[in-house]
C-alpha cells in the first residue's frame, strides 16, 4: 500500500463541499489493476437518469494463457443490458484502440468522517450496441448459416436489400458460375486427355527440352569425359572442314589486325560486340590465334543470319554480307525453303530455326572461352529472352549459375560446361560466385 497526501477538493454530486479543504489519498495496488468496479463509456452519448436503474451489467473473464503462462492482462467482456438491448465492451483487441492505452484509470472512495479516500486501479470500457439474436449474448446463429461464406451472406444481403440492378448482376454470376466440383471433373477430364496424347505427364516433364529443340543443337557425345570431347570442330559436327578451311583468308586478316584496324572496326561495327571484345584476348600462338578467328568469324556470320527479318527472307540475296560457301550453308541449314501453289520458292526463319541459330553460336562461344560463357558478352549480340537462352543451354548440356562481371559489378548468369553434362529433370546449380 502506497500512502501520498495531496491537496484536493471534494466534490459531491458535482457541487464544491469546501474550498480548499485537504484530504489523504491512500492508493490501492493491485496484480490485475481491478478492484472489481470498473469505468464504462457508451458510444451513443451519455445515459439518461432514468435509464441507469434499468441496466444489468455482467463481466466476463477469460482463463487463457499463453505457452503456458497466465497474461498479465486477462481479457475480460463488460455486457450491460437494457432489456431491449445489449451493449458490450472489450478491453483487448481492436477495442483497445477507441481507448488510451498509455493512461491509467482509477476510482476513488471518499470517507467524509476522516477525509480519506481510497483510489483503486480499475479498467475502462468502451461500450457499443451488440447486434446478436435478443435471446442472449451466447451465440444462436444457425449451423448452416455459419458455414456460409462471406460472398454468400452478401448475395443474401443483396436478394433482400440490393437494388434492382445489383440484384440482376448479383444473379447472373451466380448463373453462370462454375461449381467447384465441375470444375475439378473438367480438369481431370482435360489432364486425361493429355496423358493419352504424350504418353503420360511425367515422360513429358522429364523429355520436355528436348520435345521443344530436337534437332536445335549440333551432334554432341553424352559419353564424354571432358568438355573438350563433347563439342569437336574436328570431326566435322559444328563446322564442316570445307567451310572451316574456307576461312583461312579472313582468319588471318584478323589475326594480323592492328590496334588502330582494331579501334576502327569498332567504330564502324564492322563486327559483333562478341568478336569485337575477343580481338584483345587471343592467344599469343600462331596456330591457336588462327583457330580462335576461325571460329569468330563464324559466330559473326551466325549471328548476322539471326539479325534477319522477315522483309530480308523475301530478297534474293538474303545475306550479301556473307561470302560463299559460308551463306549457302547457313541458309540450307538454318532456314526453310517452301513453295506455293503458284510455284514460287520462299523462305522463312521461324522460331525453332532461331533456336538453332542460337544453340550453335553458343557452343562457339563455349570453345572459344574455355567451356565457360559469360552471358553479358553474347547477349548484345544474340538479343534472346534470357529464360530463352538459358533453356537452350541446359539442352546443350550446360550448367548456369549466378555470378557478378568483373569489370562492371552488374549480376549476370554464367553457362558451363562440366562433366557429367547436365540432363533434363536434374536441378539447375544455383551456387553464386
Amino acid at each position: 500500500m502506497i500512502t501520498n497526501n495531496h491537496s484536493i477538493e471534494k466534490i459531491s454530486g458535482g457541487n464544491l463541499v469546501k474550498d480548499h479543504e485537504k484530504c489523504k489519498l491512500e492508493y490501492i495496488g493491485g496484480s490485475d489493476r481491478s478492484s472489481g468496479a470498473y469505468l464504462v463509456n457508451f458510444s451513443n452519448g451519455k445515459l439518461k437518469q432514468n435509464t441507469k436503474l434499468n441496466l444489468h451489467f455482467k463481466s466476463y473473464e477469460s482463463s487463457e494463457t499463453r505457452e503456458g503462462l497466465v497474461l498479465r492482462r486477462k481479457r475480460k467482456i463488460m455486457v450491460a443490458d437494457s432489456g431491449r438491448l445489449q451493449y458490450v465492451g472489450y478491453n483487448f483487441g481492436s477495442e483497445l484502440s477507441h481507448l488510451g492505452t498509455a493512461c491509467r484509470y482509477c476510482i476513488g472512495l471518499l470517507d467524509k468522517n476522516n477525509g480519506t479516500m481510497k483510489v483503486y486501479s480499475t479498467q475502462m470500457f468502451h461500450m457499443r450496441p451488440s447486434l446478436e439474436d435478443a435471446g442472449g449474448f451466447e451465440e444462436t446463429e444457425n449451423p448452416t448459416e455459419k458455414s456460409k461464406s462471406y460472398t454468400e451472406k452478401v448475395d443474401m444481403l443483396t436478394s433482400a436489400f440490393g437494388s434492382k440492378r445489383k440484384r440482376k448482376a448479383m444473379e447472373s454470376r451466380v448463373h453462370h458460375k462454375v461449381e467447384e466440383g465441375n470444375l475439378e471433373l473438367a480438369a481431370d477430364k482435360v489432364v486425361e486427355n493429355i496423358d493419352k496424347e504424350v504418353s503420360g505427364i511425367k515422360t513429358m516433364k522429364k523429355n520436355r527440352l528436348e520435345l521443344e529443340m530436337p534437332e536445335a543443337i549440333p551432334p554432341q557425345n553424352r559419353n564424354a569425359t571432358c568438355p573438350e570431347e563433347v563439342y569437336n570442330v574436328k570431326d566435322n559436327k559444328v563446322i564442316s572442314i570445307e567451310e572451316y578451311s574456307g576461312l583461312d583468308e579472313e582468319a588471318n586478316l584478323v589475326a594480323d589486325a592492328t590496334l588502330d584496324q582494331i579501334n576502327e572496326w569498332k567504330k564502324e561495327e564492322k563486327y559483333c560486340h562478341y568478336v569485337l571484345i575477343h580481338l584483345g584476348r587471343l592467344s599469343c600462338i600462331r596456330e591457336t590465334k588462327l583457330h580462335q578467328c576461325k571460329l569468330l568469324i563464324y559466330f559473326h556470320y551466325l549471328v548476322t543470319l539471326l539479325k534477319l527479318r522477315y522483309q530480308d527472307m523475301k530478297k534474293k540475296d538474303p545475306l550479301p554480307t556473307v561470302p560463299e560457301p559460308y551463306k549457302h550453308h547457313l541458309l540450307n541449314n538454318f532456314t526453310l525453303k517452301s513453295e506455293n501453289e503458284h510455284g514460287t520458292t520462299f523462305r522463312s526463319f521461324p522460331q525453332r530455326m532461331k533456336d538453332k541459330v542460337i544453340a550453335y553460336a553458343m557452343v562457339v562461344a563455349l570453345l572459344l572461352d574455355g567451356f565457360s560463357v559469360d552471358f553479358s558478352d553474347v547477349h548484345p549480340d544474340l538479343k534472346f529472352p534470357m529464360n530463352r537462352l538459358i533453356t537452350i543451354v541446359l539442352v546443350l548440356g550446360c550448367h548456369v549459375r549466378s555470378s557478378k562481371n568483373p569489370s562492371t559489378g552488374t549480376p549476370t548468369k554464367i553457362a558451363d560446361l562440366t562433366i557429367p553434362l547436365y540432363t533434363p529433370g536434374d536441378k539447375p546449380r544455383s551456387r553464386r560466385t
